[in-house]
């Protein structure tokens, strides 16, 4: 399966930090370990474990904290109405592999 050029696939290692600048709209998916994020101007705390999402809402910097060794998807984050339908691949966890 290709990927989209949009979407990155990064490895963090435990007790490190990758900074995403001007990250607004780009959805975090942790595949593996556990992440803390963090965003500029902003004072609440995300953490995230296996399987779970975030999209980053504030312009500027996020950190992305590995808790544990961690395996991470950036990519576009989706901007859905309320009520709309949206497929779903049928295998999303192939993304994470």
């Amino acid at each position: 399966m290709n990927q989209s050029p949009d979407i990155e696939r990064i490895i963090v290692r435990a007790r490190s930090v990758t900074r995403i600048e001007e990250g607004e709209g780009v959805a975090v998916t942790c595949c593996k370990g556990a992440i803390w994020i963090t965003q500029a101007n902003d004072a609440r705390d995300v953490v995230l474990e296996a399987g779970e999402s975030f999209v980053l809402d504030r312009p500027g910097l996020a950190l992305v904290f590995a808790i544990a060794d961690s395996a991470v998807i950036l990519g576009p984050g989706w901007r859905i109405p309320a009520g709309a339908s949206v497929p779903v691949p049928a295998e999303p966890e192939r993304l994470c592999a």
